[in-house]
């Protein structure tokens, strides 16, 4: 069994924390020398997934770590990470004074305004407390508030990726409440060094310090894994580490053993050094090669056996398959009408389980078995002959279907069981053919007796519903009519672009969760009222488009098939996205895209006017030191649109020129060139005269779903219709003001010139 190492070095704190921070926090961690790294985690050019499944690479490469040298031995070379390693894959500066470690005791040899106002009497620093306090501090704007916020910042990134101890190491304390002297120090140095010390430790537990450090230093100095498309080229002190994606380095890792390692370094000064031949070193790596040379030695041998299993499995199929048939035509005698054999009463044995009953392929009558006696189905009876791939080994119980027909069997005559197994051929094959018969059949006397079902449309009770019971009278008779409609294909309200159906009607009714086709409908009312009225413009996305954005990451094909299906994306992102956008982008004062995330609807709005995208969430995290994962959707909704801001912006001027656009209409389509028209030449004019590197944001306020509900469609809905009026958003919502948003979209459908009408024949 693998040891267990306790890596406690994770980017998420500081992804979480630095979307949290204010300009003027900004400003003041731009001055200190850890910013090209906190403004990789700001931009998000950091993520989660990029860092995942580090953890067998780390204990697999920490194995070879040798404490005397202080470096790792791949083969016959001994390579360690230097300074120069550390400031580039960190962006940390490597000149400066050294920083010194374990020379001073928090509470007795330092103290100061900072640690006064907030770690008085207590031990230990953890990151608890630490980010606690920044939560506490962060919506404050005295000066001095703000410089702890940024002391706490700085203190975090310490004790949660380069630094990382269960507490946070006192000493580094005072570098962080003296801010403006950081620039001061080799702090690639410093990392390198606390983490030789964990490494040195040889501790089975725990490995303290920057641990990510160890895998993206081998992404760096070798080949094994190239960078991310779009980052092989950095520019300044970017950090290195946004290159590469630790999930793709474990996928090699497994593929390869640690001695071939070796030779996929590059060779560079300083790194380098030849380590004698010694027994105690290679005893792991030779292990490892003869393991491998047998695996490929006994894979050599068990080809050819298996080819020979493989031609005698053939022979044994055909045999048997002869054999089957012969034995079958010996029993086949008695003709039915000249159109079905019968097996003859006298060869069914009870005492002998039998697997089948084997059919004349020209039959279409139906037969019925009751325990093991044949006989012709009665006039007007439901048997049905139905054929099923099962194994062979196992024989299915032939029974009546229906519980009338179980009933009428006595006691003293019981139903004979056919066991569960039965001798066959060894040499049989598992895909047989097995014919089931089905009792189906219902006598007279139970045909008179049977109840008659109820549907569940009659039997869903409409009065019991607070939402009905809100309606009018008016709209109550409308929606019982519907309700007894016959037709079940009619439709309760139809659009352009959406519909409502029965269904949704009796969601809206029960409180339950909505389909997306509701929210469609709902944003398509919005969108006809705002030319009704003197409201503000806004451009509502459908959700279909979340089929094109989510099936790029899910598909696994070949590269064929992948490009056909990445073109069939892009046209209907052009359709469902950036058509509506190119035309309506420069009236419009608001820009709204219902997130679809794990079966949890969100919003993300853009406000055109105070330049931000907004992300809603009816049912956010209540602790703040984890990532929103619908948050993360709406960041990829938010990159994929600005990339086309961005990409518009720069065509605008040769569109303009030309006033055509280019456009894909069908999948099996070419590019072809299409007039703009008056509202595109507009938003092409708005996008070169405007900044649009447009930020985006997590809500906090916005009122919120109850845990047990399914509102979170109707969330969205009431965030929709409130924001494109301009109006605030109110803090808490009960549950009534749910009912009562529920009861008026359905009035809202009814009144409709779409909506259904009550006729004289209904």
């Amino acid at each position: 069994m693998a040891p267990y190492y306790q890596i406690r070095c994770s980017v998420l704190p500081m992804l979480e924390t630095m979307q949290l921070l204010k300009e003027s926090h900004l400003e003041l961690l731009q001055k200190t020398p850890f910013w090209p790294l906190l403004e990789a985690f700001h931009n998000g050019n950091i993520s989660e997934l990029q860092c995942k499944d580090c953890r067998t690479p780390i204990r697999k490469i920490t194995k070879t770590f040798n404490p005397k040298t202080a470096s790792f031995h791949f083969g016959t070379r001994a390579i360690s990470i230097n300074t120069e390693d550390i400031s580039r894959i960190l962006g940390l500066p490597q000149q400066g004074d050294t920083v010194q470690f374990g020379h001073l005791v928090y509470r007795k040899s330092y103290k100061s305004d900072f640690t006064e106002r907030h770690f008085k009497g207590i031990e230990r620093v953890n990151h608890k407390l630490l980010h606690g306090l920044l939560l506490k501090l962060l919506n404050r704007k005295e000066q001095t508030d703000i410089e702890d916020v940024v002391r706490l910042t700085l203190m975090e990134l310490f004790i949660t990726f380069l630094f990382t101890r269960s507490h946070l190491q006192l000493v580094l304390v005072k570098y962080c409440d003296e801010f403006d002297k950081l620039s001061r120090y080799s702090w690639a140095a410093a990392v390198g060094e606390f983490l030789n010390k964990s490494l040195k430790a040889q501790s089975k537990v725990e490995i303290e310090g920057c641990a990510l450090l160890i895998p993206l230093w081998l992404c760096e100095k070798t080949n094994i894994t190239q960078p991310i498309s779009g980052r092989e080229i950095i520019e300044g002190n970017t950090p290195s580490l946004i290159r590469w994606s630790l999930p793709e380095l474990n996928i090699k890792m497994q593929e390869i053993t640690i001695c071939e390692i070796e030779r996929l370094f590059e060779v560079q000064n300083g790194i380098e050094v030849e380590i004698k031949p010694e027994h105690e070193n290679h005893e792991g790596e030779e292990e490892e090669l003869k393991k491998k040379d047998t695996k490929q030695k006994g894979r050599e041998l068990y080809q050819p056996l298996q080819k020979e299993i493989v031609e005698r499995r053939k022979v044994q199929k055909n045999d048997y398959e002869l054999n089957v048939k012969n034995n079958f035509k010996d029993k086949l005698k008695a003709e039915v009408d000249g159109e079905m054999e019968l097996i003859e009463k006298d060869q069914l044995d009870p005492q002998i389980p039998c697997t089948a009953i084997q059919l004349s392929p020209r039959d279409d009558n139906e037969v019925l078995q009751v325990g093991h006696q044949m006989r012709l189905p009665m006039e007007g009876s439901g048997v049905k002959v139905r054929k099923q791939q099962l194994d062979p080994d196992f024989v299915c119980n032939v029974v009546p279907e229906r519980r009338k027909a179980k009933e009428q069997h006595a006691p003293s005559d019981p139903i004979l069981t056919v066991p569960t197994r039965a001798i066959q051929d060894p040499a049989a094959k598992r895909d047989e053919q097995i014919i089931i018969i089905v009792d189906d059949s219902v006598s007279e006397e139970e045909k008179s007796t049977r109840k008659v079902k109820r549907t569940r449309k009659e039997c869903f009770p409409l009065e019991r519903c607070e939402i009905f019971k809100l309606l009018d009278d008016e709209y109550q008779q409308k929606v019982k009519a519907f309700w007894s409609m016959t037709n079940p294909k009619e439709l309760f309200w139809s659009g352009k672009n959406a519909s409502v159906a029965c269904e949704d009607v009796k969601k809206l009714i029960k409180n339950t969760a909505v389909a997306s086709n509701v929210i469609d409908a709902f944003m398509e009312l919005l969108e006809q009222k705002q030319h009704q009225s003197s409201v503000k413009q806004s451009t509502y996305i459908s959700t279909l488009c979340w089929n094109y954005v989510r099936m790029k990451d899910a598909r696994k094909k070949g590269k064929k098939d992948q490009v056909q299906d990445e073109v069939h994306d892009e046209v209907g992102l052009n359709q469902l996205v950036f058509d509506p956008l190119l035309g309506s982008m420069a009236q419009s004062d608001y820009i709204f895209f219902p997130i679809i995330s794990k079966f949890h609807y969100t919003l993300l709005v853009l406000n055109k006017n105070e330049k931000k995208w907004t992300h809603y969430n009816p049912s956010r995290k209540r602790s703040e030191l984890h990532i929103d994962p619908c948050y993360e959707v709406a960041k990829q909704m938010h990159q994929l649109t600005q990339e086309w801001f961005r990409i518009t912006q720069k065509e605008a001027p040769r569109a303009l020129l030309k006033g055509t656009k280019r456009k894909k209409m069908g999948k099996r389509e070419d590019w072809m060139e299409v007039p703009l028209s008056e509202d595109e030449k507009r938003t092409l004019t708005w996008m070169m005269d405007n900044n649009i590197d447009f930020k985006i944001e997590n809500d906090r306020i916005s009122p919120q779903q109850d845990f047990k509900s399914l509102d979170c469609g109707i969330f969205v809905m009431y965030y929709m219709n409130q924001l494109s009026q301009g109006l605030q958003l109110e803090k808490e919502i009960t549950e009534c003001r749910m009912w009562e948003f529920r009861k008026n979209l359905i009035k809202l459908f009814l009144d409709h010139e779409n909506g259904w009408k009550q006729t004289s024949t209904t």
